[in-house]
């Protein structure tokens, strides 16, 4: 489709990278296309994999585009020739794009495998782009499956997805597998700064660190707020007009749990509880961000620095060192592992406040919550003070015992002492009977 020269175009399409050096991060991955391109060494199908908005369907089209250049640069494009930009305008007969989501049945791919023998119209390279193709159904797999093992010498097939464990084993064990990573945040910003530079608009510092942090790896996601600082045209902005501009919690409310959180204040969860209810309007991204606050504490106190601490504001550089102090390791412990076992429960859009008062009510009693290592030494403790009774009951026992048996043994011997005496007595009674030729009375 041909765009008019004075229709707006997005900024994620707009400086979206044209050349394989165009591509923030994945040097690996555009080294190798290269030098498959360069060597003619080529696979006859592509997965490009990874976090929507890394460069899946940009790099399938450099890919494209060098593989049809009429005039190649180093393996990169030229982006003038007719080939390069037929491509550019997705007028191209040569490079089909399919969205696998809308395009996903069985009669869609049999379109295709139609179409494959086709001789190509100016290109090298008959090339299938078929983005999200996890969507296809089982029968559609099926029906690309042939296709994709045996196609024609100058057929190539990319397909992009987010999803590459929803695709049969049968298609990607006959695919190249490219998969690619998120982008560091540090060169996300940079991008940013480049595009303000080029559109000529001049952003606060700490609201593009903001957004590169949101972008959370994905540069679309972060080009696409970017857009939104960009619309509201004003030149200076505030810390608290970019938090609401982009949807996002301003930090002070999370510092402001946390000195609630020193004194134990019990009221804190119903008088923050609805600020941060006005601000969200879905449990799970309070959720989100409070887990994000409370991993940066964990990280502190653990002497370790995130990738996202790199791009703090100054206040909150400063909150965060104010508050660094507060809590124990097994208190942030305590209140991450409430957070993790709420955000998997399926919560409707939170429609009363009671719910985050509830949360945060939950978070504040870890304040007094026993940590592992309190208890396994009250077990201990426990262990040696059994250890003592159980040693001094033996000991005792043991004594009672041995003056018990010697009783015992003084009785036995007393008594055989006295049957003695008494078979000497009748033994005596005998003889004396015997010699006096008489009975006697052995009772005398």
């Amino acid at each position: 489709m041909f765009m008019r020269t004075n229709d707006y175009i997005a900024l994620s399409r707009k400086f979206r990278p044209m050349t394989f050096s165009d591509v923030t991060s994945h040097t690996a991955v555009t080294t190798l296309l290269k030098n498959q391109i360069a060597s003619k060494k080529l696979a006859h199908a592509y997965l490009f994999t990874g976090l929507h908005g890394t460069g899946k369907t940009s790099l399938a089209r450099i890919f494209a585009k060098a593989l049809n250049c009429d005039h190649p640069d180093n393996s990169e494009p030229c982006n003038n020739c007719r080939s390069c930009k037929e491509i550019i305008n997705a007028s191209s007969l040569d490079v089909l794009e399919i969205d696998g989501a809308s395009h996903r049945g069985i009669d869609d791919i049999r379109n295709i495998n139609e179409t494959v023998g086709y001789a190509t119209f100016n290109g090298k390279y008959k090339i299938y782009i078929i983005d999200e193709v996890h969507m296809l159904t089982k029968e559609a797999f099926n029906a690309l499956l042939k296709t994709l093992e045996e196609p024609p010498s100058n057929t190539k097939f990319f397909l992009a997805t987010t999803e590459a464990h929803k695709i049969p084993p049968t298609i990607l064990s006959r695919c190249q597998r490219i998969d690619l990573k998120r982008i560091s945040l540090d060169l996300i910003k940079q991008k940013l700064v480049s595009i303000t530079k080029k559109i000529s608009k001049k952003i606060n510092d700490d609201a593009l660190s903001l957004i590169a942090r949101l972008g959370d790896g994905s540069m679309r996601d972060a080009e696409s707020l970017l857009e939104t600082l960009v619309a509201y045209d004003k030149e200076t902005l505030t810390s608290d007009e970019v938090y609401a501009l982009l949807g996002v919690c301003p930090k002070k409310y999370f510092f402001a749990f946390d000195q609630g959180f020193k004194t134990f204040d019990q009221s804190l969860p119903f008088t923050l509880g609805p600020t941060l209810f006005s601000l969200h309007t879905h449990l799970s991204s309070l959720i989100d961000e409070l887990s994000i606050h409370f991993k940066h504490h964990a990280y502190s106190l653990l002497n370790h620095k995130t990738e996202e601490s790199k791009l703090f504001t100054e206040e909150e550089v400063q909150g965060y060192k104010n508050t660094s102090s507060i809590y124990s390791i097994d208190q942030v412990l305590a209140i991450l592992d409430i957070l993790s076992n709420t955000y998997h429960y399926s919560f409707p859009p939170i429609r009363k406040q009671i719910h985050v008062e509830m949360l945060l009510q939950k978070m504040l009693s870890c304040k007094y919550a026993t940590s592992s290592q309190e208890i396994l030494k009250q077990l201990e403790g426990l262990k040696e003070k059994s250890s003592i009774i159980h040693t001094s009951f033996s000991e005792n026992l043991s004594s009672n015992l041995k003056k018990t048996s010697h009783a015992i043994v003084e009785k036995i011997e007393d008594t055989k002492k006295f049957n003695d005496q008494k078979i000497q007595q009748e033994t005596l009674l005998q003889f004396a009977s015997v010699e006096l030729e008489g009975k006697l009375d052995r009772n005398v």
